[in-house]
């Protein structure tokens, strides 16, 4: 029973009596203090929200108007809060306020484990946020409305001359409707994912009755959400602005985005592997799992090491894995092991999450400390029984080397037999981040993709990331850009600086494979027997080419790091970039990069023995809460303008030095801090100077002053199908009010009139030739 029941009253109400709701009449015609029926009615107008929002807006008013009258309030004063519900002992029942595909499970518990699990529910998702769960995207919307309403009506944006007040951002987002939906989402989605995994409704097919990574109920509301979006989208349209007639349904292009991302991230892990192939590093193959305190139903159930501590929740179980992992790299590269790779996340039978990694090292001695690393964050036994984890029906921690002989290292053979390959191990782990899910919600059967996409949105779940990229330059989005640039181009406007072109160059030839895989694989339908199979092989030949060219472009793009790259590596960028890099023997250039001898005395270089890698061109954009956050919008070549060694980068001395070369100015230093280090770098950020390890051990100084490509060369914007009519019928006016060039006929200069027209004869007194 909701509070907004409670409306039964005589006189000055003093007390509510529970009793069935009352009709919109009989609760118009008991507020009589409220003045004239026009009052009434305007109060009710201004109440109208669902009933819980309706009831305790309401309530506010009628203990402010009790207040007033009353020079005693707390003896008549109408008590209403939200704890009100805590005093009726049916309103603790979690069964009655969970849907009942739910509640059902608590129904098949034993009496004394349902009583623990039902106060697991109340304690860490609480009775509010119960009534959450069933609310469909309407009702939120309708919720989130009166929300954002009595947080406007407390905090306005404006006072009562018009003037501007509570800009905070605090206040400007919950007067948001938008702020206060994705709120109450959060908190709904919060409450089902605990609910479901402690009442079992999760479990797989080792346990029957249990759906499999997520509950049907959550399923289905992951399906209604997908028809919402659509639904969305299909009014949707993205209009250029130059040229409004060119649209593209929203629909069509979040698909194709898609399909998109899903191709990109197997190339680039084909990349990956043909990056350890090639260099001949050792491969490890990693898979962590949480404890028993963040599962509360096993499939093992039998084999529990450890009990379900009701306070860790699902999202306590994705931190606590991204922590640990975070944990153990940092520690790895504290000790100079700089491994490169990727992780997929998935969820195990029970939802809970779960990781597949796949490392690579130069050495094989790198690669068994990455092995021990993980192994002794995760895993629950001890070294000597390292094996046995692999039998254990409860595995903390699994990690191999990819063709090592020693027993803690040696992985299983696969289910046919044979040893476990890079290629076989990279489609195993990769088999949901690597696949776009196109799903029919219509559909009789849930595929296992769907059940895993379902819960990947459910956690806001990462399920894909590469390791070991240079994360701070945004190697991804620096990827989309030049590939767009490549693909949009003929190589006649590429730029000039040398690792953009050479990156373009390669892109290029990527793009040309795959087209040609394009075609060998629609002509492959057409064939049978042994030219099938010759076409199949003909296409891992293209694929493999494909890849290796994918390699070679991140090289020039540098989506590893420079000081990470093999010695092979290093001598292939130079010799290409050497064919690329422009003559710079003029002065101007020879002397923008300086040197600092042991004196400080100066001293130029005219390059660098490897080019700088393309830097992010990013812009800042503010949002309608006031907050600024960076956005990559293409890609910027780097003009370098200064070297210096280890030591001269920890010294203030030479920093100050570097500065007064560079003409850089040192009044933003604070006072006191000349001899600080740190203090002088920052000064060199602000200037718009930033530095960059490289391969030798050295410190470049660079700016952002170089050519820039950018990811879109044409603006678009996002409108509603009737916006986008407005938007192109506003051009085609335009054009038709611009002048043509049919009015140049008037104009004695027009270049189509004949010579003879203008001036009537040739300088020899001949009629010129009509």
């Amino acid at each position: 029973m909701s509070i907004a029941r409670a409306f039964s009253m005589g006189g000055v109400p003093s007390q509510f009596d529970w009793c069935t709701p009352p009709s919109r009449q009989q609760l118009l015609d008991n507020l009589s203090h409220l003045g004239t029926r026009e009052a009434r009615e305007r109060a009710w107008n201004e109440v109208n929200f669902p009933e819980d929002i309706r009831g305790k807006h309401l309530a506010d008013r009628l203990n402010e108007f009790v207040r007033l009258a009353n020079p005693s309030p707390k003896s008549n004063e109408v008590l209403l809060h939200e704890d009100l519900e805590a005093l009726d002992i049916e309103h603790r029942d979690v069964r009655s306020r969970i849907p009942a595909a739910l509640g059902a499970y608590l129904d098949k518990m034993h009496p004394a484990r349902r009583l623990e699990r039902e106060e697991a529910i109340r304690s860490y998702v609480g009775l509010k946020d119960l009534s959450l769960i069933s609310m469909t995207p309407l009702m939120l919307a309708t919720a989130a409305s009166g929300q954002a309403w009595q947080y406007a009506k407390k905090f306005p944006g404006r006072d009562e001359n018009g003037t501007p007040t509570h800009q905070e951002r605090v206040h400007k987002k919950r007067r948001c409707e938008k702020w206060w939906r994705r709120h109450l989402r959060k908190r709904q989605r919060r409450a089902l994912l605990y609910i479901e995994s402690a009442v079992g409704a999760v479990g797989g097919p080792n346990v029957p009755g249990r759906p499999l990574y997520v509950s049907d109920y959550a399923l289905e509301s992951y399906k209604s959400q997908l028809r919402t979006t659509a639904e969305i989208l299909e009014d949707l349209r993205l209009v250029c602005v130059e040229d409004p007639s060119i649209q593209i349904p929203m629909k069509d292009l979040n698909e194709r985005k898609k399909a998109a991302d899903a191709a990109k991230r197997r190339l680039l892990m084909d990349a990956i592997l043909a990056r350890i192939e090639g260099l001949g590093w050792h491969m490890c193959w990693i898979t962590i799992t949480l404890p028993g305190e963040y599962v509360p139903h096993s499939t093992n159930e039998s084999h529990r090491a450890s009990e379900w501590n009701p306070e860790l929740g699902p999202d306590e179980a994705m931190r606590e894995i991204q922590n640990r992992y975070h944990q153990t790299m940092c520690f790895l590269r504290e000790r100079g092991i700089r491994p490169i790779g990727f992780w997929n996340a998935q969820a195990q039978q029970s939802g809970t999450p779960h990781r597949h990694i796949l490392l690579a090292c130069p050495t094989l001695e790198d690669a068994r400390a990455v092995c021990d690393a993980f192994w002794g964050k995760f895993s629950s036994i001890t070294n000597s029984e390292r094996q046995a984890e692999a039998r254990k029906k409860d595995p903390g921690c699994r990690a191999y080397v990819v063709g090592d002989d020693h027993p803690h290292y040696t992985p299983p053979k696969g289910r046919d037999g044979r040893e476990e390959t890079a290629s076989s191990i990279a489609k195993y782990m990769s088999r949901y981040a690597t696949r776009f899910v196109n799903p029919d919600c219509d559909a009789e059967e849930d595929t296992d993709l769907l059940r895993h996409a379902a819960w990947a949105s459910a956690r806001r779940a990462r399920t894909h990331s590469w390791i070991g990229m240079d994360a701070g330059r945004s190697p991804s989005a620096l990827w989309d850009t030049l590939w767009s640039k490549a693909a949009r181009s003929d190589g006649k406007t590429d730029p000039e600086q040398p690792r953009m072109r050479l990156a373009i160059r390669m892109m290029r030839e990527v793009q040309e494979c795959i087209d040609t895989i394009g075609k060998l694989r629609r002509h492959q339908d057409t064939l049978e027997g042994e030219d099938h199979v010759h076409q199949r092989d003909l296409i891992k030949a293209e694929s493999s080419k494909a890849a290796h060219r994918a390699w070679h472009a991140g090289i020039a793009l540098g989506l590893w790091p420079d000081r990470d790259l093999a010695p092979e590596e290093l001598e292939w960028l130079k010799e290409e970039t050497t064919a690329f890099a422009p003559d710079h023997t003029n002065d101007e250039y020879a002397g923008r990069i300086h040197h600092l001898e042991r004196h400080g005395i100066r001293r130029t270089a005219r390059s660098l023995d490897v080019e700088l890698p393309p830097m992010p061109l990013r812009d800042i954009r503010e949002s309608v809460y006031g907050e600024r956050r960076a956005v990559t919008i293409g890609a910027v070549a780097p003009i370098p303008r200064c070297v210096l060694t280890v030591d001269q980068f920890r010294n203030a001395t030479s920093l100050k030095c570097m500065a007064e070369l560079l003409g850089i100015g040192l009044e933003d230093v604070p006072s006191g801090q000349e001899g600080n280090a740190a203090a002088m770098r920052k000064t060199f950020r602000r200037s718009g100077i930033q530095l960059l390890k490289r391969p030798d051990g050295s410190i470049a100084g660079f700016d952002l002053t170089g050519e820039q490509v950018l990811r879109t060369e044409k603006e678009w914007i996002i409108a509603d199908f009737g916006t986008a009519q407005e938007m192109f019928e506003e051009w085609e006016d335009r054009l038709k009010k611009q002048r043509r060039l049919d009015h140049l006929s008037d104009n004695p200069t027009d270049p189509r009139k004949c010579p003879k027209d203008i001036f009537g004869s040739d300088q020899s007194g001949n009629q010129s030739p009509p």
